[in-house]
C-alpha cells in the first residue's frame, strides 16, 4: 500500500491510527524514507472508537463484545 502512494507521486499522507497487525508494518517508516510527509493521530481517539471492533479482533484475536444487563430494582430480572 506505501509503495504504491510512492509510485503515485502523493506528497503527503495524514492518518489517524496506525494498523496494529504485525504484518502491516513499516508503511510510514517507507514513506518518510521517499520524502512524503506523514502525520499520524489525526482525530486519533474517534477513529479508534469507530474501529474499535477491528482493533480489538486484530491486537487481542478475538471479538468485540458489548454487553448490555438490565435488572429489576430487586434484582429479579
Amino acid at each position: 500500500c506505501a509503495q504504491a502512494l510512492v509510485d503515485a507521486g502523493v506528497t503527503r499522507v495524514v492518518y489517524a491510527v496506525g494498523d496494529p497487525n504485525p504484518a502491516a508494518t513499516g508503511g510510514a517508516q517507507t514513506l518518510c524514507a521517499a520524502g512524503i510527509a506523514v502525520e499520524q493521530g489525526l482525530l486519533e481517539a474517534e477513529a479508534a472508537e469507530v474501529n474499535a471492533a477491528w482493533l480489538t479482533s486484530v491486537r487481542l484475536g478475538r471479538p468485540h463484545v458489548t454487553w448490555k444487563y438490565a435488572a429489576t430494582l430487586d434484582g429479579r430480572i
